[in-house]
Formats: C-alpha cells, sequence, structure tokens
C-alpha cells in the first residue's frame, strides 16, 4: 500500500511540473504573437506608404522656402577680366537639403509638424567663385546666366575657400599691376622731362629739383614692381590649388557645402558653358508640414522598436520575422511542411492523459486497501487541503490548457487542441481531487488502527448447571 501511494504521489508531482513547463513553454511562445502583429503594422505600412513620394513631396515644399533669384548673382560676377554678364530674372537658385522618411523613426518623427536644416546659398561667395574661374579661363562676352544647381559634394569648406583666397589674390594681382604701369608711366616723364631740362640747361635748383622727383618715380616703380611680382607669384599658387580640386558630384555630402553647377549661354552658335564651383552654403532651418496617417503604435510598443527604428519596412520586416521563436517555424517531414507551433498542442494533451492515469493509480489503490490487514505508518499523498489540491490538479492544468489556447490564436493558429483539453483538464482534475480526499481518508484510518489499540477480548466464565428437578410435582 505504501508504495502505491508514493507512486501516486511523485505522478501527482509530475502532473504538476508538467503544467508549470508548458505555461513556461506558452508564455515564452507569446512573444511570437508580438512579432505577428509586428509584422501585420510593418506589412499594412510598407502597402500604403510610399517614402519616395512623400520624400520628394516634403522636400519640395522645404526646398520652396529657401529659393534665390538667380539675378542676386549678377552684381557679384564681376571685376576686371570678368566678361558682361546678363541674367534670367525668372531663374531661381534652389536650396539643398532632403526631408528623409525612409526609416521607421523618421517616418514617426513626421506625424507632427517640425524644422528641418536646409542649405541656402551664398550670392557673395558664389558670385565671387565663377568670377575667378570666367576670369581664368579668359572667357569672352557677354553672357547669360540661365541656371544654377546645387548639387552635393564630397569638398570641404576649406576647398571652396581655395576659389575665394585665388580671386582676392588675382585682383590684387590686377591692382598691383595697375599700380605698376602708372609707376612706369611716371618714371618715363620724369627721365624725359630731366634729360631735356639738362639739355638746355636748366637752373641748378630745377634741374636737382627734377632729379630727385626722377630718382623718387625709379624707387616707387621699383616697389611696384616688387609688389606685383609678388602678387603674382601668389595669385598663381592659389590659382593652382584651386583648379586642382576634383569638381565631381557625389550621392552624399555636407549640408553646409555644394557643388554649384553653372550653366551660362555664350553667343549664338557655341554651346552653353557649365561649370562647376565648389560654394559654401548657409544653413538655416525651415518649417515642414506633418504627415497623416501613419500607424506604427504596436511596432513602437513591441520589444523590437529600438532595433528597427533605424530600418526601412523591408529591413525591419525581415529583422522581426527573423526574431521568431522555434514555435513559429516549420520542419519539413518527406516533403511535408509541418509547423513547429504543433509540438506546443501535442505538450498539452499530456496533461488530461496524466490525469487520467492517476485517477487510475488513485483507483486501484484504493480497490486495494485491506482494513483487516496490518499496515505499517503510510506517505503523505497530495496536499493536506481540499483546496490547495483543487487548484494544483484541476485549475492549474486547466488554466495552463487555456493558456496555451490563447498563444495559438496569437500565433495565427485554431486551438483544436487546447480548449478540449482544459475542459478535460478541469474535470479529471475534480476527479483526481476526490480520489486524493479518499486516500487521505484511507491514511487517517491507518493512523487510528496503528495509534489506537484493539480491546482485549473479554473472557467467559461458563454458568454452573442447574439442579434436577426430581419431584416433577414441584414445578409449580
Amino acid at each position: 500500500m505504501g508504495s502505491r501511494l508514493r507512486s501516486i504521489h511523485r505522478l501527482w508531482l509530475i502532473t504538476i511540473a508538467v503544467s508549470l513547463i508548458i505555461a513556461g513553454l506558452s508564455a515564452y511562445a507569446l512573444r511570437d504573437g508580438t512579432i505577428h502583429d509586428v509584422v501585420a503594422q510593418l506589412q499594412h505600412f510598407k502597402n500604403t506608404f510610399d517614402s519616395t513620394t512623400v520624400s520628394n513631396a516634403l522636400t519640395e515644399a522645404a526646398r520652396a522656402q529657401g529659393q534665390v533669384p538667380v539675378s542676386t548673382l549678377g552684381p557679384q560676377i564681376s571685376g576686371p577680366g570678368v566678361p558682361d554678364m546678363q541674367v534670367d530674372p525668372n531663374a531661381m537658385v534652389a536650396p539643398r537639403g532632403e526631408v528623409a522618411v525612409a526609416t521607421l523613426a523618421q517616418a514617426k518623427s513626421r506625424q507632427t509638424a517640425g524644422q528641418t536644416p536646409i542649405g541656402v546659398v551664398d550670392p557673395a561667395s558664389l558670385g565671387k567663385a565663377i568670377a575667378f574661374r570666367l576670369a581664368r579661363a579668359s572667357e569672352p562676352g557677354p553672357l547669360l546666366l540661365q541656371s544654377v544647381e546645387l548639387l552635393p559634394t564630397a569638398l570641404s569648406e576649406k576647398d571652396a575657400q581655395l576659389l575665394l583666397d585665388a580671386e582676392d589674390a588675382r585682383l590684387k594681382s590686377v591692382s598691383t599691376r595697375k599700380t605698376l604701369v602708372t609707376a612706369q608711366a611716371d618714371q618715363e616723364r620724369l627721365e624725359e622731362l630731366y634729360e631735356a631740362r639738362a639739355k638746355w640747361h636748366a637752373p641748378v635748383k630745377v634741374l636737382k629739383r627734377t632729379r630727385e622727383e626722377r630718382d623718387e618715380a625709379r624707387k616707387t616703380r621699383s616697389d611696384a614692381q616688387i609688389a606685383w611680382e609678388t602678387a603674382s607669384n601668389i595669385y598663381q599658387e592659389e590659382a593652382k590649388a584651386a583648379l586642382a580640386l576634383k569638381t565631381e558630384a557625389t550621392q552624399q555630402g555636407p549640408l553646409g557645402m555644394a557643388l554649384a553647377k553653372v550653366t551660362m549661354a555664350r553667343v549664338a552658335g557655341k554651346p552653353p558653358l557649365v561649370l562647376k564651383v565648389p560654394t559654401k552654403l548657409k544653413e538655416t532651418n525651415v518649417q515642414v508640414p506633418p504627415l497623416a496617417g501613419i500607424e506604427l503604435s504596436r511596432v513602437e510598443q513591441s520589444f523590437l522598436w529600438s532595433t528597427i527604428s533605424d530600418e526601412t519596412p523591408d529591413n525591419a520586416i525581415e529583422h522581426a520575422r527573423r526574431s521568431f521563436t522555434v514555435f513559429s517555424r516549420t520542419i519539413e517531414l518527406g516533403g511535408v511542411r509541418i509547423s513547429s507551433a504543433w509540438v506546443l498542442q501535442a505538450g498539452v494533451l499530456l496533461l488530461p492523459l496524466l490525469l487520467w492515469i492517476l485517477t487510475r493509480r488513485c483507483r486501484t489503490a484504493t480497490r486495494g486497501y485491506d482494513p483487516f490487514a496490518k499496515h505499517e505508518s503510510l506517505p503523505q499523498v497530495g496536499m493536506r487541503s481540499d483546496a490547495l489540491n483543487l487548484i494544483l490538479t484541476s485549475l492549474l492544468p486547466g488554466a495552463v490548457a487555456l493558456e496555451c489556447s490563447y498563444t495559438q490564436w496569437r500565433l495565427q493558429q485554431w486551438p483544436l487542441v487546447s480548449v478540449p483539453c482544459a475542459l478535460a483538464a478541469v474535470l479529471l482534475g475534480i476527479r483526481v481531487q476526490g480520489k486524493l480526499r479518499e486516500l487521505r481518508e484511507l491514511q487517517a484510518a491507518v493512523v487510528r488502527s496503528i495509534s489506537v489499540p484493539p480491546n482485549a477480548p473479554l473472557s467467559i466464565t461458563p454458568l454452573p448447571p442447574a439442579p434436577e428437578l426430581t419431584n416433577p410435582d414441584k414445578r409449580s
């Protein structure tokens, strides 16, 4: 009897352990339900949200706030050696900038109105750089400035400054050249004047004063020559460094820099002149309208948001699908694809099976009990409280089966097995609880039979035989 009760108790503990294990596996598989919701919302977002179209619309709205008329460049493209310049009065220089909504976080941030930075052209610096390029190319005029397009570039502000420094050096070289020409003319005039006065024997004081003026002109001319040569050398070095820049557009670049593609029309019969000039931009913030119809609440509230927020919808969906647990994957057996989520339903079948076996064991132990046999102390079976036994043997397996049903529903599967198993587990658990109560009553009876010995048998003393009556007449 004791060995049977111990086996029943072990089976009862195994049933509870299996229930807890299945509950843990179901809770672990429940995260796949969240992933299913995330994938569904991401798929809907991908199908209804065209990031390219939205990005272009927002970018156009931002660039419309920073346009600069081309006519403001005309007065800046001037100076000695620069051809006459005319401008198209209707042409505009669009700023650089892009409102990107390619990733989930970018799209989420545009749900409310906000600001975005753009790079606006600086007419003074760009006009100065264009003037250097035109003067260096010795392009004849007149020219018609038709358009300016700002392209991204990998060049830095230091590179753009090279053209401005080269233009400053060019203007200084031109200025020192004019000074030198003037000094040469003054020296030649004074040389001729001195020779004429010396030939005609001018007074000594006049001749002396003329000689001093001539010497001063010689010195001025020498200084101007040195200044011009120095400025010319500096200009050649600055121009060489500026023209050595690789003026190529790139896919991306800093917002504060641009490669200005300048298109100018020449005289009739010649192709247009196109210059690519690096220039520094002025960064400013402009208002961007909000976006409507973006629904990413489930994605944002999930545990995946921190890892997929900076991904595109396609990459986010792929990352989410890779996060599925083993319960949402499929295996192939004999050419048939089987979802591993059915393993969870197979595990739920163990609960009513174990409870049914437990019922049979309890029934066998009850029937095999002999109240007249000699028993030793019996082990405990289950808990001492009927309420605890009901919770552990009926409510716990039923709740676990219902939890598995909910998990399978979140995994987009029909809980065809879990729901009947939940009902069977509750009913069988009630029967097991009744059987455990009977076993505890038997156990109490054994305890009473061991602790209270039976009374000693009574000894019966036979009565003496009655005397015989010899006179039958005296019976009365």
